[in-house]
């Protein structure tokens, strides 16, 4: 994999509240290989939690380390699983991915978290990434 230093923008949006935060606005380590990609970076505060975030051109998968660890597989059109572990334990989730792409310098990445297939969360994550100069 390549290796480059670039910088990074991860805004995210809840789709239910219309909430918008950005979550990363930092430079970063970007591997990149044919169509796979991978980076990491820490959340603005308060949140602070590590994000890797790794993927292709069919989906992406996020794994969050915090208090606990969040881990989302997330495909274009596809309903898939994800992981949150928390001192309380482990809890398997139900995610469906709307909307997945990777075109140039962006990221976009539209998914619902769903309870007994019913919607309880809706988020868009929009990644920029820049090249340094």
């Amino acid at each position: 994999m390549e290796g480059m230093k670039v910088n990074i923008e991860v805004k995210q949006k809840n789709l239910q509240t219309n909430h918008e935060q950005t979550l990363c606005d930092q430079i970063c380590d970007l591997e990149l290989k044919d169509n796979h990609y991978s980076f990491t970076y820490k959340e603005k505060r308060p949140l602070e939690g590590h994000v890797t975030m790794q993927g292709d051109l069919n989906g992406c998968s996020i794994i969050r380390k915090a208090e606990g660890t969040t881990h989302l597989n997330l495909m274009h059109q596809k309903q898939t699983k994800g992981i949150v572990e928390s001192i309380y334990g482990i809890l398997e989730i139900d995610l469906f991915t709307h909307r997945y792409f990777k075109k140039d310098n962006v990221i976009a990445v539209e998914y619902d978290i769903l309870n007994d297939q019913e919607v309880i969360e809706s988020y868009r994550l929009m990644i920029k990434i820049r090249k340094i100069a």
